[in-house]
């Protein structure tokens, strides 16, 4: 009886809370406020416009960086591609003059890579929707 109790609140709190899911998904999210020179998140297909420059997070994500949960002998790397303007631009981490660059110069504007949200863990795999970068935009 008591094994029916518990079972039954845990599926009435998820019936209830599933409505609020739906909110938090990226494309229910308004745009964040992009402000010159303070760091922004924006997750995957989600766009804001920051001052003269529209912004979206599309495109291919390369990620080879290092599990957390393992210990590599490199830490990897991150390559995203944002929509700047209509024109795709690719931003990587770590910043690498080989590799690629962690930022990137549109207009009179710098566009710079932060950071990339989720970290690997083990072999899963993540997919586009659920990641996200932090990003900060410089007037030159």
């Amino acid at each position: 009886m008591k094994t029916q109790s518990i079972l039954g609140l845990f599926l009435m709190a998820a019936v209830l809370l599933s409505p609020a899911c739906e909110f938090f998904k990226p494309d229910n999210l308004p745009p964040p406020d992009c402000e010159i020179g303070t760091p922004f998140w924006l997750w995957y297909d989600q766009s804001t416009d920051c001052e003269t420059l529209d912004i979206t997070f599309t495109g291919e994500i390369q990620d080879s960086r290092c599990p957390t949960t393992v210990d590599c002998i490199w830490a990897g790397r991150v390559d995203i591609q944002l929509e700047v303007e209509g024109n795709l631009i690719t931003l990587g981490l770590p910043n690498d003059e080989q590799l690629g660059l962690s930022k990137a110069v549109v207009g009179d504007q710098e566009i710079e890579l932060l950071d990339v949200f989720p970290a690997p863990i083990g072999t899963t795999e993540i997919p586009d929707e659920s990641y996200r970068v932090k990003l900060i935009v410089r007037n030159l």
